[in-house]
């Protein structure tokens, strides 16, 4: 009885390329991983800072108030009609420049981030309610009284048994 060997990658080298040896009587140990595990959320707001939170298109995000105006990821946040500065009205902001146009709204409780859905998972409001220094909601901590439905699939495959049970 004969026994074929397996073709080897290393035979295919060309004889130009550089040759890398591997040792394949022993097996090779992987390096575990020693970097520290990494945050769901960095503290963002910082003591000593004027801050607030925006809901511009349904999108909630902490704002950084300096002089009097918005700045969001470092940047000052301008009017996406016209680009002129943004106004604090209140609880709103809108526009200062041009069109006047009104762009969201605006608290500087910054527990509002959570209550306006600026985290949406649970996991995820957890973490930044703890990084944060901020208060859960009372429907955070109810347990979920029903199955989460994990995949948009379920809806395809229910789609697909009434269209078959149509023919």
């Amino acid at each position: 009885m004969t026994r074929t060997v397996q073709t080897r990658l290393v035979d295919f080298e060309d004889a130009d390329s550089p040759s890398k040896k591997v040792n394949l009587s022993k097996p090779q140990r992987l390096v575990p991983d020693k970097r520290p595990p990494t945050k769901v959320w960095r503290k963002t707001i910082n003591d000593g800072e004027v801050w607030g939170v925006f809901d511009v298109d349904d999108t909630v995000l902490f704002v950084q108030i300096l002089d009097g105006r918005v700045h969001a990821h470092g940047r000052e946040a301008v009017c996406k009609y016209c680009g002129g500065i943004l106004d604090i009205r209140g609880s709103q902001i809108f526009c200062g420049g041009e069109c006047g146009v009104y762009q969201g709204n605006f608290s500087y409780d910054l527990n509002a981030y959570l209550k306006w859905d600026g985290a949406k998972s649970l996991t995820l409001r957890k973490a930044v309610a703890e990084e944060e220094g901020f208060s859960l909601e009372e429907r955070d901590y109810e347990p979920i009284h029903y199955t989460p439905q994990w995949s948009v699939l379920y809806e395809f495959e229910d789609f697909e048994a009434d269209e078959l049970e149509k023919e």
